[in-house]
C-alpha cells in the first residue's frame, strides 16, 4: 500500500512539474540566461520592488496573487524554480507610474498636453511597452496618498495612473506583442508636485460624477471651497495655470450650481499672487531658527531639494547678436559719461523694434523693448533720439510713474513683462534705479536684487540691459572699472564698456567679459552732431580691434610717443606703407597704435596715402604733405 501511495506522489510530482513545464511556454519565450536573469530582478528589489510571476496573459500564477510578491532575492529564487519561464510583475510602495496607453488612442498626445499645462516630466525610470505604450515609473512624494487613476484625467484619454494597489510587468517580461524594455535607466525619483496635485483634483472629480451627491459643493460654499483647495495647491509651489486647471474641472463636477470661469479664473489668479511655501534650504531666518529649520527636515525634504544633472535638460544658448547679448541672460553696459551709453540704449530699440541689424551679423528680431531711463527726459531726449534713428516708438514701453527696484518694485516689472512681453528691459542707470536705503556697494545688498533681475530675464526669454557708470579708478583691469559693486560684473553673463576715443572721437563698445562666448571685436558706432534742433545722428560703423588698454592713460602716452615718431619719421618724405608699419613695428608701435596715431597727426596735419599708378601693381605710400587732401587711408 506504501509503496502504491508513494508511486501516486511521484507521479502527481512529475505531473505537476511537467505542466510548470508546458505553462512555461504560454508565460515567456525569452531563453535569457539564468544569471542575467537573476542580476536583472535583483536590480528591481534594490530600487524597492515587490516581484512576483505571472503569465504571459498578465495574471498571477500564484495563489494571492501581487499579495504573495516578494522582496528577497530567495523569495525570487524560490519563484524561478517553481515558474521557470514566467512573466515577472512588479509595485511600489506608494507608487506613481504614467501609463500611456496606444492601444485604443494615441496617449502620448494627451501626454503632450499634460506636460504643457504642468511641465516636462523629469528623467526617471521608464520602459516601453509591447504595444508601443511607456511606463513613467515614480514614487509619491512624503505626505501624499494617491489612488489610481483610470484615465488621469476624462480630458487626456491614453493616460493612466498605475497608484496604490496596482502593479506593471516589468522587464523582461514578453507578451505576444513583443517585450519591455527599458529606455531610460534613471533612478526612480519622486513625482512632480504638479502632477501630483493634478492627479488627486481629477481623481477626485471623476469620483463624484460617479455619485454626484455626497461631493456637491453647495453655492453658499463654492467660493470658500475652491480658494481653500487653490490655497493648498498653491503652498505646494503649484503654478497658476496648473491651479486654474484644476478649480475648472471641480467647478464644474462638483459646484452646484457652478460658478462663471471668469470667477473661477479670478480665484485662481488672486491666490497665485502669493509666495507658495517651499521646502527650499534658505538663508533669511536668524541663525538658530535656520539650524533648527534645517535640522528637522526629513530624507525626502533634503532629497526633493536635490536634483542629479542627468535630469537636467540641456539647451542651447539662443543669441541676438552674438557674441554679445543672449536672450534669457542679463548684460551689462558700462561707462563714462559722454560716451553715448544712454544713445547706444536707443539704437538697440531701434534695432529691436523694426528687426535690422542683419549686416551686423544680428539676428532680426521685432518686438517690445521696456526702457527703464532715469537720467533723460522722455520728451526732448529719449523720443526724439529715437525718431531721429527710426525706430517703431509704439513699441517702446516706458512707465509712467518711477518705481525701485525693490523687492515689490521687482513684482512689479514682472507683472510688466509678462503683460507686455518684451524681448528686451534696460535699465539706464541700474544704479538710478534701486531704492535709496539700498547700499551698491555690498555685495550682500544687491546680490539678491540682481538674482531676482536675472530669474525674470530666464524666466521670460529676454534679453536684459543693465548700464551703469565708470568708477575714476585708474585700474588696469576694465571690469574693475564699473561703478558700485562687482557683483554687477559677476551677475551680468557679458559686460561691454563703452569708451570714446578723445583723440579720434571714435565710440565703442568693448567686450571685456563673458560668461557665455569668447569676446568679441569691439563694436564701433558713431554720433554726427546735427546743430541745436536736432539730435546727433548715431550709426553702427562695424567692427575694430580697439581694446580696454588703448584708452587708458597708459596707452595715450603710448599714442602721443607714436604720434610724435611718426610726425619725425614723415618730415623726410614720403614712406612705403610695409616700410612704414616694419618700423613703427621695431620701435615699440603696433599696427593699431601707429594707425590711431595717423588719425591723430592727420587732425593737425595733411597726411595722405596714395598708390604709385606709373607702375603696375605699384605700392601704397604715406606722405606728409601741405594743401593736397587725402585720399583712401593706409595704413
Amino acid at each position: 500500500m506504501l509503496k502504491i501511495v508513494n508511486e501516486t506522489r511521484r507521479a502527481a510530482g512529475w505531473a505537476a512539474l511537467q505542466e510548470a513545464r508546458d505553462m512555461s511556454d504560454s508565460y515567456n519565450n525569452s531563453t535569457i540566461p539564468i544569471g542575467d536573469l537573476k542580476a536583472i530582478l535583483y536590480k528591481h528589489l534594490d530600487e524597492g520592488c515587490h516581484l512576483f510571476p505571472v503569465g504571459k496573459d498578465k495574471k498571477p500564477l500564484t495563489s494571492h496573487g501581487f499579495k504573495d510578491a516578494t522582496q528577497t532575492r530567495s523569495g525570487i529564487d524560490d519563484f524561478i524554480r517553481q515558474y521557470p519561464g514566467c512573466n515577472w510583475a512588479g509595485w511600489l510602495p506608494k507608487q506613481f507610474i504614467i501609463d500611456v496607453d496606444v492601444k485604443h488612442v494615441n496617449g502620448f498626445e494627451s501626454l503632450a498636453k499634460l506636460e504643457a499645462l504642468l511641465g516636462k516630466l523629469p528623467a526617471t525610470r521608464t520602459q516601453n511597452t509591447p504595444s508601443g505604450g511607456r511606463h513613467y515609473i515614480y514614487r509619491q512624494p512624503s505626505g501624499y496618498d494617491i489612488p489610481k487613476a483610470d484615465p488621469i484625467s476624462k480630458d487626456y484619454p491614453g493616460v493612466d495612473l498605475q497608484a496604490n494597489l496596482c502593479y506593471i510587468l516589468l522587464p523582461p517580461s514578453f507578451t505576444d506583442a513583443g517585450k519591455y524594455e527599458t529606455t531610460d535607466n534613471s533612478p526612480i525619483i519622486d513625482a512632480p508636485i504638479a502632477w501630483c496635485e493634478f492627479a488627486l483634483a481629477a481623481k477626485k472629480s471623476n469620483e463624484n460624477k460617479a455619485d454626484p451627491r455626497p461631493g456637491d459643493i453647495p453655492q453658499t460654499q463654492r467660493n470658500a471651497t475652491l480658494t481653500s483647495l487653490a490655497g493648498s495647491m498653491r503652498s505646494r509651489g503649484l503654478t497658476q495655470p496648473v491651479i486654474e486647471s484644476a478649480l475648472l474641472e471641480v467647478n464644474h463636477s462638483q459646484c452646484v450650481p457652478p460658478l462663471p470661469d471668469s470667477e473661477v479664473l479670478t480665484i485662481a489668479r488672486s491666490v497665485s499672487r502669493y509666495e507658495p511655501k517651499s521646502t527650499k534650504i534658505t538663508h533669511n531666518q536668524s541663525p538658530n531658527e535656520e539650524i533648527e529649520r534645517i535640522k528637522a527636515l526629513n530624507r525626502d525634504d533634503i532629497l526633493r531639494s536635490l536634483i542629479t544633472m542627468d535630469q537636467v535638460e540641456s539647451k542651447k544658448i539662443q543669441w541676438w547678436w552674438y557674441p554679445y547679448f543672449a536672450f534669457g541672460k542679463p548684460h551689462l553696459i558700462s561707462g563714462d559719461p559722454g560716451s553715448a551709453k544712454s544713445t547706444v540704449s536707443s539704437g538697440f530699440c531701434t534695432l529691436l523694434t523694426r528687426g535690422g541689424g542683419s549686416d551686423m551679423g544680428i539676428k532680426p528680431v521685432i518686438g517690445n523693448v521696456i526702457l527703464l531711463s532715469a537720467e533723460d527726459d522722455r520728451s526732448d531726449t529719449i523720443k526724439p533720439r529715437l525718431e531721429a534713428m527710426g525706430a517703431d516708438c509704439a513699441k517702446v514701453i516706458i512707465p509712467k510713474e518711477r518705481f525701485s527696484l525693490s523687492d515689490s518694485g521687482i513684482a512689479l516689472l514682472e507683472k510688466i513683462v509678462q503683460y507686455t512681453n518684451p524681448v528686451m528691459v534696460i535699465i539706464d542707470p541700474i544704479s538710478a534705479w534701486f531704492d535709496a536705503n539700498v547700499n551698491l556697494n555690498a555685495s550682500n545688498e544687491v546680490r539678491k536684487y540682481l538674482a531676482q533681475l536675472s530669474e525674470i530675464a530666464a524666466k521670460y526669454n529676454l534679453i536684459l540691459i543693465m548700464i551703469r557708470h565708470l568708477n575714476k579708478g585708474k585700474q588696469e583691469k576694465a571690469i574693475y572699472r564699473g561703478n558700485a559693486s562687482i557683483d554687477f560684473t559677476g551677475a551680468a553673463r557679458s559686460e561691454l564698456m563703452a569708451v570714446k576715443d578723445e583723440d579720434t572721437g571714435d565710440f565703442g563698445l568693448i567686450h571685456i567679459k563673458s560668461n557665455i562666448a569668447p569676446l568679441g571685436k569691439t563694436i564701433s558706432y558713431s554720433l554726427t552732431d546735427n546743430g541745436p534742433d536736432s539730435p546727433p545722428t548715431f550709426s553702427w560703423a562695424g567692427y575694430t580691434d580697439l581694446k580696454y588698454s588703448d584708452t587708458t592713460e597708459q596707452s595715450h602716452s603710448s599714442l602721443d610717443e607714436a604720434t610724435a615718431w611718426l610726425f619725425q619719421r614723415l618730415q623726410s618724405g614720403k614712406v612705403e606703407s610695409n616700410e612704414l608699419i616694419n618700423e613703427a613695428k621695431k620701435n615699440g608701435i603696433n599696427f593699431a597704435t601707429l594707425k590711431r596715431a595717423r588719425e591723430k597727426l592727420t587732425k593737425e596735419n595733411e597726411v595722405i596715402s596714395y598708390k604709385d599708378k606709373t607702375v603696375k601693381n605699384g605700392h601704397w605710400y604715406v606722405e606728409l604733405v601741405q594743401g593736397k587732401s587725402g585720399e583712401e587711408a593706409q595704413p
